[in-house]
């Protein structure tokens, strides 16, 4: 009877360990995954923003002497560098869109199993707290603004 015990302790522990070894594998691949797709993101981003500096670059060499005038070099040159920018992060931000209203589908299902009812509760809080957000936040930068200029002017 006690080796049958300590049989069944040794595979609990066995099987416990297992468990943990390949949580462990399935998370480093999910990191590696992610890294790479980040990766090839960030690349694409960059090659966009280049292109449309060499595209805004191109132009404005061939801008005759009035448009010269009409567009400062400052213009032309906020054009190469915050608008193209502003197009890298918009391509590296374009995964969040399908992205996160799955990775939300997928934690309710999860939670749903094992909470039921209770998940579906605390997912309509949070989508009633919503609107109240933008409120909150809007309240919460004007006190900030108005302790700073208090401290300003003394």
């Amino acid at each position: 009877m006690l080796n049958l015990i300590l049989t069944v302790k040794e595979f609990y522990n066995n099987a416990v360990l297992h468990l943990y070894m390949s949580e462990v594998i399935v998370q480093v691949f999910g990191v590696l995954c992610e890294a790479q797709y980040f990766q090839n993101v960030m690349r694409a981003g960059y090659r966009l923003r280049a292109t449309l500096v060499a595209a805004v670059f191109r132009k404005s060499l061939r801008l005759t002497h009035e448009g010269q005038r009409k567009f400062a070099s400052g213009k032309i040159t906020n054009l190469m560098t915050t608008d193209a920018e502003a197009l890298q992060q918009i391509c590296q931000s374009l995964h969040t869109l399908w992205s996160a209203p799955f990775r939300i589908i997928v934690a309710m299902v999860l939670l749903y199993q094992h909470l039921n009812v209770a998940s579906l509760l605390g997912a309509l809080m949070l989508v009633l707290l919503f609107p109240i957000q933008p409120i909150k936040i809007h309240l919460s930068s004007n006190e900030y603004y108005t302790e700073m200029h208090a401290i300003h002017n003394g």
